[in-house]
């Protein structure tokens, strides 16, 4: 496996003989492209929480997906709080589950799975609201660009 996952992120601690069974596993789903083993490092450490893995999310992925949501709203105020929701939406487990970063396979770029996820994440503004249970198909924005 190639070195230049680790070199891509320096600081990033990721344990060589576990990256290489989760990289195996996902292989024999068709997972894990090579071109994408980057990523996929990137993703692996952030959601183990790494402390050099949760900046370079923030840096190099949170950053290709701003420019998106600065078309529904370009306030500083308003990109942190989108940024804060997709930390927690893709960084933080919930009800015992691993962070939904965890579910990156590597078979596309990351930061467009991550640019979804802003697009369908509610956030407390309510540039993106729906009623709870709302089919994301249906959803109807509360945001003056997008109502």
């Amino acid at each position: 496996m190639s070195e230049q996952r680790f070199e891509t992120w320096p600081g990033i601690e990721v344990d060589p003989g576990t990256f290489a069974s989760h990289v195996e596993a996902l292989r024999r789903s068709g997972g894990a492209r090579p071109e994408h083993l980057a990523e996929l490092s990137l993703a692996h450490a952030a959601a183990r929480g790494d402390a050099a893995g949760l900046p370079a999310f923030d840096k190099h992925i949170l950053q290709e997906v701003l420019p998106s949501v600065r078309r529904v709203d370009a306030s500083e105020d308003f990109l942190d709080e989108v940024r804060q929701v997709l930390r927690a939406r893709l960084l933080v487990g919930q009800d015992g589950a691993p962070p939904r970063i965890a579910g990156y396979t590597g078979r596309g770029p990351l930061a467009p799975r991550c640019s979804s996820g802003a697009r369908r994440s509610r956030c407390a503004s309510g540039a993106w609201s729906s009623p709870p249970g709302t089919p994301s198909r249906t959803r109807r924005s509360t945001h003056p660009r997008w109502a």
